[in-house]
């Protein structure tokens, strides 16, 4: 089969770049693969009792097999055809049979490297199996091969973009930009690239570029609003927002992106409105809740703050944050019994149960490097932490020991530490000292 055919289908099928146009890819590449075997047929390589029909129902009723069947006679008959590998590796593809998909493509580029269409879909089928370098020199030898095939050079972009090569993705969606300069989604892609590069202003000129070639494209609306929040320019972000919103009321990111500048703004009777809009359409994450708590404690509705903030409780039951909101709640509803127990849970969740051997661990490290001071500090805070103190009163009486000339004050440690057992070998060593540190006390 002559390689034109396929090329001049796949350019008129890939040109469109759209995002608004909505494929099912699988049934694009079912089409495809229909195509390329009802020209297959028609060009003598299967016998002419084949009827081209039963290959549309073999496939439209997801018969891959006996495709595969038909294909392997071909081969038997054609063995250097490099079409037909190419159309076995996808059908394969299509039965997301990947690994044997690749074996196919290999073959077909070893008898025709020249294939752009094999290239394409070998480099595809590389890049889904995680072999991202493999598939970029087969996506640029397709290329090379086929400038005019932007679907290609969208595939190397893209890939480059989720490998976080940013630099190499805008150069390659800045050569599309400059042959469509009209397309959205191309200016789209380098707003993103902008974005990861840390270039918030040139981020800004490209979904500019991209909001005018499509103004109703909710993904561009939303992420050029989110630009505006970072450039602080907020007012702009709102309206733009607005905007989205007529489009889609019901969009759950851009009411939450109201909200979250609303709120910023310190706009909290109308940041109120946006999150409940959020959370109606389905975003209850704790920091949408704990946000929206918020705004009702800033308005004086504590009974509805009291019950949001216990509502994010069911998401995260250690925030400190939300046991402190609860408390004041509580208090400004004079329920001070509830209060106290919101109030101690906010600070038992502040602290972790292990802070007490860290400000230990800290210490011992600062005693072995002769940095008593601050051992003997992270000690004292080790007190206020922990139930055990006879542990820290060991420790601290170690360091005292080296550090002060004055014998008695790790004595009265040592003592301390007595009051409780900490180990059979710990406390026969602090008998040791508290009898080496008294005798040296009285012949002093």
């Amino acid at each position: 089969m002559p390689l034109y055919f396929t090329d001049l289908f796949f350019n008129k099928m890939n040109h469109n770049t759209n995002p608004k146009v909505k494929v099912n890819l699988k049934m694009k590449r079912l089409s495809l693969l229909i195509f390329l075997i009802s020209i297959f047929i028609t060009t003598n390589l299967v016998s002419q009792d084949m009827k081209e029909e039963n290959i549309y129902q073999l496939l439209y009723s997801g018969q891959t097999n006996q495709v595969i069947d038909l294909l392997n006679e071909e081969i038997k008959l054609d063995s250097t055809n490099a079409e037909l590998y190419f159309l076995m590796g996808m059908t394969h593809s299509l039965q997301n049979h990947f690994r044997e998909a690749l074996d196919y493509f290999e073959k077909s580029y070893q008898l025709n490297p020249g294939h752009v269409n094999n290239l394409n879909y070998y480099a595809n089928t590389l890049s889904k199996m995680g072999y991202d370098e493999q598939a970029e020199t087969k996506y640029r030898e397709a290329v090379q091969l086929d400038s005019a095939r932007i679907d290609i050079m969208d595939s190397l972009g893209k890939l480059h973009y989720s490998n976080s090569e940013f630099s190499d993705a805008h150069e390659i969606y800045s050569e599309l930009i400059r042959i469509y300069p009209t397309d959205g989604y191309y200016a789209l892609m380098l707003a993103r690239c902008a974005v990861k590069m840390d270039s918030i202003d040139k981020a800004d000129q490209y979904y500019q570029m991209a909001y005018q070639a499509d103004p109703q494209n909710i993904k561009t609306i939303l992420e050029y609003a989110q630009n505006w929040v970072k450039m602080d320019s907020l007012n702009q972000a709102l309206v733009l927002l607005e905007d989205g919103l007529l489009l889609d009321k019901s969009n759950r990111n851009l009411n939450r992106l109201k909200a979250e500048i609303l709120y910023k703004q310190e706009k909290y009777t109308l940041a109120t409105l946006s999150f409940l809009d959020a959370i109606a359409y389905g975003d209850r994450s704790i920091e949408v809740l704990k946000k929206l708590g918020y705004c009702y404690f800033a308005n004086q509705k504590y009974q509805d703050s009291r019950e949001i903030f216990t509502q994010s409780l069911i998401l995260n039951n250690i925030d400190p944050v939300v046991y402190f909101y609860l408390g004041m709640c509580s208090k400004q509803l004079e329920d001070y019994n509830e209060a106290i127990f919101f109030f101690e849970m906010a600070l038992a969740t502040i602290y972790p149960d292990y802070l007490d051997n860290l400000y230990i661990q800290l210490a011992e490290c600062c005693h072995n490097e002769q940095q008593f001071t601050q051992a003997i500090q992270y000690l004292r805070k080790a007190l206020e932490y922990t139930s055990e103190k006879e542990i820290v009163y060991y420790t601290l009486a170690n360091v005292y020991d080296d550090y002060y000339a004055d014998k008695n004050v790790p004595l009265i440690y040592y003592k301390k530490a007595l009051q409780k057992e900490i180990s059979p070998g710990i406390t026969e060593f602090i008998h040791q000292k508290i009898e080496t540190l008294t005798e040296e006390l009285f012949f002093k």
